[in-house]
């Protein structure tokens, strides 16, 4: 391929950036991110619910965890989502617990006004 053909049409290539809405889902993975949403909202326990996501690096984990939230925004009173990647405040000037406090403290406020 030449420059001027990767110029002139659509990109052959990608960004290896995960998708955030369910609608940009071309993988067929909308149905298991709604599911595991419905199952977020129907939780009744008392202690707190932690759900991981495994599988090798670039197979979609982050896409789905973001279609997840974008279900569950759908119905905010459902859940309240607080969406902290410690990979992305990591740094010698911030701790973990200071980022996640920091990230936590919008929705916290959002759920005294309920």
């Amino acid at each position: 391929m030449t420059p001027e053909d990767a110029s002139s049409g659509p990109h052959l290539f990608s960004s290896d950036r995960p998708i955030t809405r369910r609608d940009e889902d071309k993988l067929g993975r909308r149905a298991s991110s709604e599911q595991i949403a419905r199952a977020v909202r129907g939780w009744k326990g008392n202690d707190s619910l932690v759900i991981a996501l495994y599988g090798p690096w670039g197979t979609g984990k982050s896409s789905i965890k973001n279609m997840v939230i974008d279900a569950l925004r759908d119905t905010p009173e459902s859940a309240t989502v607080v969406d902290f990647n410690p990979w992305q405040v990591a740094s010698v000037h911030s701790s973990a617990k200071h980022s996640l406090m920091k990230s936590a403290l919008p929705s916290a406020r959002d759920l005294s006004h309920r």
